[in-house]
C-alpha cells in the first residue's frame, strides 16, 4: 500500500470523525436543557459612573448637572471604560474563545461595551455569531429621581422614605420606577427564553448590576432577604462573571464572579 494512499486514508478517516463529533455534540446540545457556557459581563464605566462616583443623586456641582438632561438608556461609556473594554475583551477571546450569541441590553453603555468587546475578534472569527440587543437585560428603572439631585427628590417624594421603609428596598418601586422584584420578573423571563433557545450554545451576555446580581439569585436560589444582605456592592464595570453547564449535576455552576481582567488599564 503506497504512502499517498495511507495518507488519503487517513484524511477521510479525520474527516468523518470531525464531522461525527459534530453530529453528536449537536445531538447532545438538543437534550441539554442550559446553555454550556454563560459569561456575564457588566457595562464599562458610563461617564455617569465616574462623575457620580457611586452617589444615588445627581451632585448639586454645576460641572455636573448636564447628567440631568440625559437618560438612563443614552448614557455612554467613559475613555477609560473603552479602555477597559478593549482589554476584557482580549482575554475574554483567549480564556473563552468564540461564542454562539451575544446579548446586550439595548442601553448605550451596554452597546459600546459589547462593541468594544467584540474588537478582539476578527469579522472571520463572528461570522457566525449572533449579535443581538434584548430589553429583558435592561438595568432596573429608577423612576423620576433617577434625573434629579437629593434636595429634588427630598421636595418631591420626601412621602417616599416611609413607604420604602414599610414595605422594603426588595419589594418598593422608586415613584415611576421598578422594584428589585421587578427585574427579578423579567430576568426570569429572559433566562427561561435562554435556556429554551440556546441550549448547549456558548453566551456572552453585557448588561447591568442588578441584572448580573438577580441572575445569581434565580440561578443559585438566593432569596430576596440573602439578596439584600449579600448583594449590596455593585459589581464593577467591566467585572466577569461565569457559569459552566455541569455534565453530572445537569445544572449551571458559578465558576467565578465579578473577575477583573483590566486591571492593568490606566485611569
Amino acid at each position: 500500500m503506497s504512502i499517498l494512499l495511507i495518507f488519503g486514508l487517513f484524511l477521510l478517516f479525520s474527516a468523518l470523525v470531525f464531522v461525527l463529533g459534530k453530529i453528536v455534540a449537536r445531538i447532545y446540545c438538543y437534550f441539554m436543557k442550559y446553555p454550556s457556557l454563560i459569561v456575564i459581563v457588566r457595562h464599562a464605566e458610563s461617564i455617569r459612573n465616574k462623575l457620580m462616583e457611586g452617589q444615588r443623586f445627581i451632585p448639586e456641582e454645576e460641572s455636573v448637572k448636564f447628567l440631568k438632561d440625559i437618560a438612563d438608556q443614552d448614557i455612554p461609556i467613559s475613555p477609560f471604560g473603552i479602555n477597559q473594554a478593549l482589554v476584557t475583551g482580549k482575554k475574554i477571546k483567549k480564556k473563552f474563545g468564540i461564542f454562539d450569541a451575544v446579548y446586550d441590553s439595548g442601553y448605550l453603555r451596554a452597546k459600546q461595551t459589547k462593541d468594544f468587546l467584540l474588537k478582539a475578534y476578527s469579522k472571520e472569527e463572528l461570522k457566525n455569531t449572533e449579535v443581538i440587543s434584548n430589553f429583558l437585560i435592561r438595568e432596573r428603572e429608577a423612576g423620576y429621581v433617577f434625573l434629579m439631585t437629593e434636595a429634588e427628590a427630598e421636595n418631591n417624594f420626601g412621602w417616599h422614605k416611609k413607604f420604602l421603609k414599610t414595605v422594603g428596598e426588595f419589594y418598593s418601586r422608586p415613584v415611576g420606577g421598578e422594584s428589585l422584584s421587578d427585574v427579578r420578573d423579567r430576568v426570569f423571563l429572559f433566562l427561561d427564553y435562554l435556556f429554551k433557545k440556546r441550549a448547549g450554545e456558548k453566551i456572552l451576555l453585557v448588561t447591568h448590576g442588578h441584572v448580573i446580581k438577580n441572575i445569581r439569585c434565580i440561578l443559585e436560589d438566593i432569596t430576596d432577604n440573602e439578596f439584600l444582605e449579600n448583594f449590596i456592592i455593585e459589581p464593577a464595570n467591566c467585572g466577569v462573571t461565569v457559569y459552566e453547564y455541569e455534565h453530572f449535576s445537569g445544572k449551571l455552576s458559578l465558576k467565578s464572579y465579578d473577575e477583573i481582567f483590566w486591571g492593568s488599564c490606566d485611569k
